[in-house]
């Protein structure tokens, strides 16, 4: 079973108010890691976020993992992501096959 997890690894806010407004989010860097057991890939994203309706902004100190999360989701495709994640996991995953000549030829040798 292959799992999915978002990873915020960084947020960047704006160091002026705009439009009246303090402590703008204004970019989010981001790990998005698909696993099986131990094995595991990941694609790292940012996103840039525009300057917030006054009536919806939510300053810093109150945004939560699931806020942010969401705002990134809003902006991105991720079925698009595990799609190419997926491939490259069953690559990881697949044994590298190794070509050799049959036993009894080596035996021979």
């Amino acid at each position: 079973m292959i799992t999915y997890e978002l990873k915020i690894t960084k947020i960047g806010k704006l160091s002026a108010p705009v439009q009246g407004l303090e402590d703008v989010v204004s970019l989010i860097d981001w790990q998005y890691v698909a696993s099986s057991g131990e094995t595991w890939v990941a694609q790292n994203g940012r996103t840039v976020l525009p300057v917030p309706n006054p009536e919806e902004f939510i300053p810093f100190n109150e945004i939560t993992h699931a806020t942010v999360a969401a705002w990134v989701n809003s902006r991105h495709d991720f079925s698009k992501i595990s799609a190419e994640l997926n491939i490259e996991l069953a690559a990881k995953l697949q044994p590298t096959i190794v070509e050799t000549a049959p036993p009894w030829v080596l035996a021979a040798q």
